[in-house]
């Protein structure tokens, strides 16, 4: 029985060197060699707290969307006072598990989160890579282990307890790997250059013969938008087994605690739609909602694929969240007056109004 309670201690201490190491040294965490951007926000947040305007989050869809240098710079003074930390491919427990790591290392006075028409309903590829402990137990698949349906009839507890058991076990055997390419990961500058100069935004054409073909099949619209049919309170089991529920309500409670304002973007797919009533009354439940340019939603030169923009769209799209924190800063007729002037986007006249 002693020799049995050693090995498991054994066990315990060898896994938890290196879970603590990572959570403690966010490059640690951050270290993953083949794909930058990661390395780059994990450079970013250990660095000394400081205090960041607006940190941006999300898929592809806001990391070619927001020019987080100009924001800085036009609303707090220097480019170093905002950054794009979005990164790749869809996954609410990944983006928020980012959103969350700058709340808590820095003082952020403003968190933007992209939203689109609904909600991705799985996990992101990278949520395994990233994760500790604590964002394992609190996962959404954990959760369902502790749900009275779980160990009724064809429950499905073992999914969860293996998805509680491989994260865990991974989070130490990644802490050993990480060890080894540390310097690498965390002094190196190969990757300084090509996130720094737009603070994480990255500026994207695409290749000139696709976009062309795929701008020929669209067409702008004319015709008002209609309403999507999605909505949080309809998706199947309900809203509470979700991860998406599950993150941004954590994430709203965590921005509330820091006393950080949580602004929900809408940086949609290229479709002639609307958020539904009932996705835009969930989100408003979270934050603040910041609906989606009209114009720059009609007008297919602006985008580089159905889903991102390119670099005019993007240049756009941010003096158009530029403008619209202007008129929240100002009053109307003054924020008016200075948009004009600097050659912006009035958001008076092109957000997407709501009937």
């Amino acid at each position: 029985m002693r020799k049995t309670l050693l090995t498991l201690g054994f066990m315990l201490l060898f896994w938890s060197i290196p879970a603590a190491l990572m959570v403690v040294d966010p490059c640690l965490r951050y270290c993953r060699t083949d794909y930058g951007k990661y390395l780059w926000i994990g450079r970013e947040l250990a660095q000394s707290p400081k205090e960041y305007a607006y940190v941006f989050v999300g898929s592809s869809h806001m990391l070619h969307a927001i020019d987080a240098a100009t924001v800085g710079t036009d609303l707090a003074g220097s480019p170093d006072a905002a950054i794009n930390a979005a990164t790749s491919w869809l996954g609410r427990d990944t983006s928020c598990l980012v959103a969350r790591d700058f709340v808590k290392h820095h003082r952020v006075r403003n968190l933007v989160v992209e939203c689109t028409l609904q909600e991705y309903a799985g996990s992101h590829q990278f949520f395994s890579f990233l994760c500790l402990p604590e964002d394992v137990i609190r996962h959404a698949y954990a959760r369902k282990l502790f749900r009275a349906e779980a160990w009724i009839g064809n429950g499905d507890y073992r999914e969860a307890t293996r998805f509680i058991l491989t994260n865990l076990a991974s989070v130490g055997l990644r802490g050993y790997l990480r060890l080894r390419c540390r310097r690498d990961c965390c002094e190196g500058a190969r990757t300084e250059s090509e996130y720094s100069q737009h603070r994480g935004f990255v500026p994207f054409d695409g290749e000139k013969d696709q976009v062309s073909a795929w701008r020929a099949r669209q067409a702008s619209y004319d015709s008002p938008p209609i309403r999507h049919d999605w909505d949080p309170e309809t998706v199947p089991e309900g809203k509470r087994t979700t991860i998406w529920h599950n993150e941004l309500t954590r994430l709203a409670a965590e921005a509330r605690k820091q006393d950080t304002r949580l602004i929900l973007l809408c940086v949609p797919e290229r479709l002639n739609l609307l958020s539904s009533e009932g996705y835009l009354r969930y989100l408003s439940r979270l934050g603040q909602v910041m609906p989606f340019p009209r114009e720059i939603l009609a007008d297919p030169n602006l985008w580089r694929d159905e889903a991102h923009l390119n670099v005019e769209g993007a240049r756009r799209f941010t003096d158009y969240f530029v403008a619209s924190e202007l008129c929240r800063i100002k009053s109307s007729e003054g924020c008016a007056l200075g948009l004009r002037s600097r050659g912006k986007i009035n958001p008076a006249t092109t957000m997407l109004r709501e009937p």
